[in-house]
């Protein structure tokens, strides 16, 4: 009777010391669990690579946004600068010398000529002869990816004188006389991105700018 109690004690003991060897016992992974860590490492490879490439889409984003406002800016600025320097009709007068205003044009009675043309409403053309152009020399590219660009002339009360004379364009002396300064909105869109800038400008009556 004792003989069997020893033989199944070492028995057991045998296999537990086997166990804990290393053998094919609880120490070594299953099936199940190697597939499982397979799993939840695909999982993090994915949600890594999708984070990296939104990171690059909003890094590609911030340049190009940079690049299209910073076009924006420079048409605009060239823009006010040839309304706040418009020229005055005569010295002893401080009327602009402006021979045409709409809502996305202007026309300088010296020949300077803002325009969006009808057939490629997608551009912006300035045609300078402060700038050394001829008159009636082909514009040159203001900006391009234009969405809209709108002129709004205003009175010295900031009254919006296409609302004061009823009308959608100045086009006479008497009209383009009251313009004391004009609002500015530029809007330029490419690959899904759109820049919106705007500003108000005031006519200066400079004597030293004064037409002939």
């Amino acid at each position: 009777m004792s003989n069997w109690r020893g033989k199944l004690g070492a028995g057991l003991a045998a296999r537990r010391a086997t166990r804990r060897g290393g053998g094919h016992g609880g120490a070594a992974f299953t099936l199940v669990e190697l597939v499982a860590v397979m799993v939840v490492l695909g999982v993090i490879g994915t949600i890594s690579v999708a984070t990296v490439q939104r990171a690059a889409v909003a890094s590609t984003q911030v340049g190009q946004r940079a690049q299209l406002a910073s076009e924006a800016s420079m048409a605009l600025d060239r823009i006010v600068q040839m309304v706040k320097y418009t020229p005055q009709r005569a010295a002893t007068t401080a009327t602009p010398a402006l021979s045409y205003v709409d809502g996305d044009e202007i026309v300088w009675e010296n020949g300077d000529e803002l325009d969006v043309p009808t057939g490629a409403p997608t551009t912006m053309l300035l045609r300078s002869v402060r700038d050394g152009d001829a008159p009636g020399s082909a514009a040159r590219l203001l900006a391009r990816d234009l969405l809209s660009f709108t002129i709004v002339p205003l009175n010295d009360n900031g009254q919006n004188l296409f609302t004061v004379h009823g009308t959608t364009t100045l086009n006479t002396p008497a009209l383009t006389a009251d313009v004391h300064s004009m609002t500015l909105t530029l809007s330029l869109q490419r690959a899904g991105l759109t820049v919106t800038l705007g500003t108000r400008v005031f006519l200066r009556a400079n004597a030293e700018l004064s037409a002939p």
